[in-house]
């Protein structure tokens, strides 16, 4: 969970998406995501991504699979 490369802590990244706001906005528009499989509908990142008008394309038990707008 520590990887590093080039200076990036990408842990520090995935840490950041799950809070949602605009470090999400900014690495979902760099890096093109168009769904998002978590494990809770609870989570900040799932009422980030409904307040964003995301489709849940399945819910599994305790998984949601977001699709984008």
């Amino acid at each position: 969970p520590s990887w590093e490369m080039n200076g990036t802590k990408y842990m520090n990244d995935y840490l950041n998406i799950q809070k949602g706001g605009s470090f999400t906005t900014e690495q979902f528009k760099k890096y093109n995501v168009q769904c998002v499989l978590i494990q809770r509908r609870t989570s900040d990142l799932a009422q980030y991504l409904e307040a964003r008008r995301w489709k849940i394309a399945v819910t599994e038990q305790n998984s949601v699979l977001y699709i984008a707008p």
